[in-house]
């Protein structure tokens, strides 16, 4: 059994997970055993995780995280708006260069895939991260920056990308 409740006291508040165990012994009757653990930290890590989403949320640049298959894992309201695409239909989806043959997909294969965009200039080494692009569209007129970064798990193993996309039209055409 195990119960989970929070500890207030006037001083301090943390939540715990109680483990109780009731065994019955060979010789005949009951033992009893509890255990406690805090779990403040994995608590505390969910709640920083969900400011995070909610931070991330409100940006005003796309952002896309994908993992090493082109699995879309995060897509926030901005990268909706850009590419037109609602984030419940890509989630969990891979992306595929073949992709830009559906729909509505075209732009965001190209800003995942930038070789396949019109006109791509690298404004970084193709091997050094974060990769800095900038790919320019004509119809319609469409300038933007795209930052691509790794993202690392733990003991630095690659687990994803983040795609930060800058729409520079205004910008550009101001110039």
């Amino acid at each position: 059994l195990v119960i989970s409740l929070g500890i207030t006291t006037a001083y301090l508040s943390f939540p715990i997970n109680i483990i109780v165990g009731l065994f019955l012994l060979a010789a005949g009757g009951t033992a009893f055993a509890a255990t406690w653990r805090s779990v403040t930290l994995r608590t505390e890590s969910a709640v920083k995780t969900t400011e995070m989403a909610r931070v991330l949320e409100v940006i005003d640049d796309a952002l896309v995280v994908y993992d090493q298959d082109f699995k879309i894992r995060f897509f926030n309201a901005a990268a909706e708006k850009l590419f037109g695409v609602r984030a419940d239909e890509l989630v969990g989806k891979a992306v595929k260069p073949q992709d830009a043959e559906i729909a509505g997909r075209r732009l965001l294969v190209q800003v995942m895939f930038p070789t396949l965009a019109p006109r791509m200039v690298a404004r970084s080494e193709s091997s050094a991260y974060p990769q800095e692009v900038d790919i320019s569209f004509e119809t319609p007129a469409l300038e933007l920056r795209v930052l691509t970064s790794k993202i690392l798990g733990g003991a630095g193993a690659l687990i994803g990308f983040l795609n930060a996309i800058k729409n520079r039209t205004r910008e550009i055409q101001l110039m």
